[in-house]
């Protein structure tokens, strides 16, 4: 993982908060409903979360792990000093005020981890490739038997079996 946060690192001029849930597991394989991850120039990164998932934040390599309250966006932006660049296609309004009570300068950006995100390594070029071959197994399946008349409910369970 830290390779993505170190290709997401020299993409950025400011430190770059992500509240993306999705971004956040992509970059760290933390999975969580309440996260949100700094990351500097460099590819420092610093994730934030409360005491819920705590423990298995700890088990992250390479972040810096701190402890916030379950409102997560009041702690954080108390937290922030300077710049900080958002996800502002996915920040909602009333998260961004919270955020801006802190006091840092929030710079709106859009884009910069779907720019890492559409490189993709071995590990990931491999799932993809799995997963397609699952899929041409349905398709052949599927199209060897006859539908016509029949309700989706028993295209969907056929599929579960094979």
């Amino acid at each position: 993982m830290s390779e993505r946060l170190n290709a997401l690192g020299e993409r950025l001029d400011a430190p770059l908060l992500i509240t993306n849930l999705t971004n956040v597991f992509y970059l760290t394989g933390f999975d969580s409903s309440n996260a949100a991850l700094l990351v500097q120039p460099g590819g420092a990164a610093t994730l934030y979360t409360d005491f819920r998932y705590l423990e298995s934040a700890q088990e992250v390599p390479d972040v810096d792990v701190q402890l916030t309250k379950r409102g997560l966006m009041h702690d954080v932006g108390a937290r922030l000093k300077g710049s900080v660049q958002f996800e502002a296609d996915v920040l909602p309004y009333l998260e961004w005020q919270r955020l801006k009570e802190g006091g840092a300068k929030l710079v709106a950006t859009s884009g910069i981890v779907d720019e890492v995100r559409a490189v993709k390594d071995a590990d990931e070029v491999a799932k993809l490739s799995r997963s397609a071959k699952i899929a041409d197994r349905g398709l052949e399946a599927l199209t060897a038997e006859t539908w016509v008349g029949r309700a989706e409910r028993e295209i969907a369970w056929r599929l579960r079996e094979l």
